[in-house]
């Protein structure tokens, strides 16, 4: 980038010191033809020396009027460069102004990054030291993991034995039952019977019972019928004195009531 400006500089140099020898050679071509009209002038077989001065006067004066020509121009173009440096001169200025502005910012920034450097490193050797203690933490928690794991694989030995048991008292009891599913099988087939038999036995249960209710009603209108004629015959043999005959048909009364309560009972149980 600095060449190529450097290049470009010298390129307009080169350029400028061009169209001033151009302007030289133009000025050079102009006095050499003025002066070879001046001489075929003079020349002459009768020269008039007062038109050769006049017009050596007018072309010097000529001369000056393009010297002061060219010397406003150079003077405009010097204003000119000069405004042009001055505006630089204040751009670069307020670009100086601003680089302290920012080299203000900067060194701030720089006290700002140091003072947070320094506290980052103050907490990166607390982090190491965390890390360091963290480390020894987890080797201890990893010793503590192995005999952990040692223990477990310890006791998984342990449970795998226990199962293999487990599983051949599993075996054992499936083959009890169905060892007892059969004999169940057995056993449900003769609670069946026992069950019909049971049935069997109930129906004939309620039979008796309702013949016993018969029996029952029967010898309650028996003894009815036996209490009334005690009593009839108690009122007519009040007047007889046949007292011993009396006893024994009451004793066989009682005999015959004893016998129809105890057959009674045996029919309701």
């Amino acid at each position: 980038m600095a060449s190529e400006h450097a290049a470009a500089s010298r390129v307009a140099l080169l350029e400028d010191e061009l169209r001033g020898l151009a302007e030289e050679l133009s000025r050079c071509q102009a006095d050499k033809e003025f002066v070879w009209s001046l001489w075929k002038r003079l020349q002459l077989s009768n020269p008039d020396l007062t038109q050769a001065v006049s017009l050596v006067v007018q072309r010097e004066k000529q001369k000056a009027e393009v010297k002061d020509r060219k010397v406003l121009e150079i003077l405009q173009a010097k204003d000119s460069k000069i405004e042009t440096l001055e505006q630089r001169l204040s751009g670069q200025q307020q670009e100086i102004n601003d680089l302290i502005q920012r080299k203000i910012a900067v060194d701030e920034e720089n006290a700002r990054l140091k003072n947070e450097f320094s506290n980052l490193n103050q907490k990166f050797k607390d982090k190491s030291e965390e890390l360091k203690d963290t480390e020894e933490c987890a080797q201890k928690k990893e010793e503590q993991n192995r005999l952990v794991i040692k223990n477990l694989e310890e006791e998984n030995k342990g449970l795998n034995t226990r199962c293999a048991d487990l599983l051949n008292d599993l075996e054992k009891l499936r083959k009890q039952e169905v060892q007892w599913k059969t004999e169940k099988s057995g056993s449900d087939a003769r609670i069946k019977n026992l069950e019909a038999d049971i049935t069997d036995t109930r129906e004939q249960m309620k039979e008796l019972n309702s013949k016993c209710s018969n029996l029952s009603s029967q010898l309650a209108v028996k003894q009815e019928e036996l209490s009334q004629k005690e009593r009839d015959m108690t009122r007519t043999k009040e007047q007889e004195k046949w007292h011993s005959e009396g006893d024994v048909d009451v004793a066989s009364s009682k005999d015959f009531g004893v016998y129809l309560t105890t057959l009674n009972c045996a029919c309701v149980s």
